[in-house]
């Protein structure tokens, strides 16, 4: 009975003795981590002013381009005519010219030729139409002044007046140093008289003994003057 009750006193106090079995402590639950940050969503106003600047920068860049497409075109427009400088003091004639200027001078002198003939011949309305464009001195030439005077010398004989006082007037201002320029008042003087301009006529006939004093023209209108 002894060692009975022993064996069970033993077994009971190493039962008493074993501590009691705990569960492990509960760790706390660490929240996911989120793999990105949220970026706030844009709202429609937010787009639509985004959207408003990039138009005001495309619209500010086009009025810079036409700018500057309007500057071209007023240097363009500048050099264009600008008119090109040429070195030499005379002017670059076309490559043409030189010899139109030839045919021409010969055309003329061939023209007084053949009114020369004409005038010597009598035939004076021939002659008219032959010196048809020489009564403004064409281009001031040697030849074109002797086409004048003589349309001039054919007028008179003509006795077409007014042709003769408004052709020999011009002659006289354009060619005022050329010897032929008192004769040509002479005849202005002559055909005024003859057409009652008597006063006009004198004033003429002064004009000549005024600005050619030693020519034969000053001389006769010296004696008109005398005699009338």
């Amino acid at each position: 009975m002894n060692r009975l009750s022993l064996t069970a006193l033993a077994l009971a106090t190493a039962a008493c003795a074993t501590p009691p079995t705990t569960p492990p402590p509960r760790q706390p639950e660490t929240p996911p981590i989120a793999s990105s940050l949220p970026y706030p969503e844009t709202t429609a106003n937010e787009q639509f002013e985004q959207l408003a600047i990039q138009v005001s920068r495309l619209e500010n860049q086009v009025a810079e381009l036409h700018e500057r497409v309007e500057q071209l075109e007023q240097r363009l427009a500048a050099s264009v005519k600008r008119p090109t400088r040429v070195h030499s003091n005379k002017p670059i004639a076309p490559p043409f010219a030189s010899h139109q200027v030839s045919l021409k001078t010969e055309n003329a002198t061939a023209l007084l030729d053949k009114a020369q003939q004409q005038y010597r011949a009598q035939q004076y309305q021939a002659a008219t139409a032959t010196l048809r464009e020489a009564d403004s001195g064409g281009d001031g030439s040697e030849t074109a002044q002797k086409s004048m005077f003589l349309l001039l010398q054919v007028h008179q004989k003509l006795n077409h007046c007014q042709s003769v006082i408004n052709i020999g007037q011009r002659y006289a201002t354009r060619f005022s140093g050329s010897l032929n320029a008192p004769e040509a008042l002479s005849l202005v003087a002559q055909c005024q008289w003859r057409i009652q301009q008597q006063d006009i006529a004198r004033d003429t006939w002064r004009k000549i003994i005024q600005q050619y004093p030693k020519s034969p023209a000053a001389a006769r209108a010296r004696n008109q003057i005398h005699k009338k």
